[in-house]
């Protein structure tokens, strides 16, 4: 039997970010061994949502929550000022965004379903 836990099934999830930023040309992020420490927590949360079965719009939500409650505001993404661009309603996010939480989810079930 072969077991992965939240934080390794967190990293691939942002590694699968990072190449979608890149293939996509928007903005890479540094590597998980670097990636800040609200970042790392919010993929585990992420995987932890997902395992339980929790939407995408859920998970959505709860990281957009997460991020206003620590003063983050809409606009273009700037970890100084606090500002990203997705802190919209999941509705109002685009088809790119969308497909990008449903491959997580895919992503996480796959591992959850398949740990036996």
């Amino acid at each position: 039997m072969t077991y992965f836990n939240i934080n390794t099934i967190a990293a691939m999830c942002y590694s699968l970010n990072r190449e979608w930023n890149r293939t996509n040309n928007d903005p890479v992020p540094v590597d998980w061994p670097y990636a800040p420490e609200d970042t790392k927590l919010r993929y585990c949360q992420m995987v932890v949502m997902f395992s339980e079965g929790a939407t995408e719009e859920q998970v959505h939500d709860a990281a957009r929550n997460y991020l206003t409650a620590n003063g983050w505001t809409i606009g273009s993404l700037n970890r100084e000022k606090k500002t990203h661009p997705y802190l919209v309603p999941y509705s109002q996010l685009g088809l790119r965004l969308r497909l990008k939480y449903l491959i997580y989810r895919q992503l996480v079930r796959a591992f959850v379903e398949n740990k036996e």
